[in-house]
């Protein structure tokens, strides 16, 4: 049992901040933090380089990655994500079965993190996860993410879709973030490499992008839905990445909700 100074079971303390506790009925969710307090599943399912064995990695009493657990099992190996587990309840996993192309979590025996020290998974190339293609969502909707472009060259995608939307950073030329669903919808500001959170809500003409808790983007990003949803994109994509939320809902009214718990996590801004 693990206690604060208060006697009160840690477990609870976190429980009380899972942000889909707080803010349900998301379409889908992948994180390296547990998210709701009654999913009783996995984060992750790893391969190690060494031999390609499989394993579940899970979490802590604190919600944590269960970081000891990863370690043991890669050693001084590799580590890359097969399976990223769907914590809305959806059961809508992101999987990968092509080796060559699964995120990294561990590289050499340490695991991949970010500049606050939690774990991240590393996505650029052709290194992406594809979420159940059952997966359909009308606008309006609203995807998240933590993540980190690599802004080398092409094109990088957050998520991407058949349906043609897309929470994007364009980085060759001007490196500025867009939305697209139809229209292309780009933000003024210059893009960084450093981790951004990204707070997009599709709803026709009255679209926005909020990054790192700024409107950098509002106006009609175009009228198609989402379906095939890839975390990343073949060829061009994100350069690292934490947590990946999806709303099939106009999440508006409680953006600021959501980002503080966010934030409060990752400290990114």
């Amino acid at each position: 049992m693990i206690l604060s100074t208060h006697g009160v079971l840690a477990s609870q303390i976190a429980s009380a901040s899972f942000l889909l506790d707080l803010y349900p009925n998301a379409a889908v969710a992948y994180s390296l933090r547990k998210l709701r307090t009654l999913y009783t599943g996995n984060a992750i399912r790893v391969r190690r380089s060494s031999d390609n064995t499989e394993q579940n990695i899970g979490f802590t009493a604190l919600g944590n990655l269960d970081t000891a657990t990863l370690l043991s099992f890669c050693g001084s190996g590799n580590g890359f994500v097969t399976t990223w587990y769907d914590q809305s309840g959806s059961g809508k996993n992101a999987i990968q079965t092509t080796a060559a192309n699964q995120p990294q979590i561990v590289n050499g025996g340490s695991i991949l993190v970010d500049a606050n020290n939690k774990p991240q998974l590393t996505m650029g190339g052709n290194r992406n996860l594809f979420v159940d293609t059952s997966l359909t969502i009308n606008q309006p909707f609203t995807p998240i993410a933590v993540a980190q472009p690599l802004l080398s060259a092409g094109f990088e995608f957050v998520f991407d879709s058949t349906g043609a939307n897309r929470v994007t950073t364009f980085s060759f030329n001007d490196q500025k973030p867009a939305i697209f669903a139809g229209i292309a919808l780009t933000g003024s500001n210059t893009h960084t490499r450093a981790q951004h959170l990204y707070f997009s809500i599709y709803n026709t003409t009255n679209s926005f992008l909020f990054l790192d808790n700024v409107q950098v983007i509002s106006g009609n990003a175009g009228s198609s839905n989402y379906g095939n949803m890839t975390l990343g994109k073949p060829g061009d994509s994100i350069g690292k990445s934490s947590e990946y939320i999806f709303y099939s809902s106009n999440q508006y009214s409680n953006r600021l909700g959501i980002q503080t718990n966010i934030n409060s996590y990752y400290a990114i801004y």
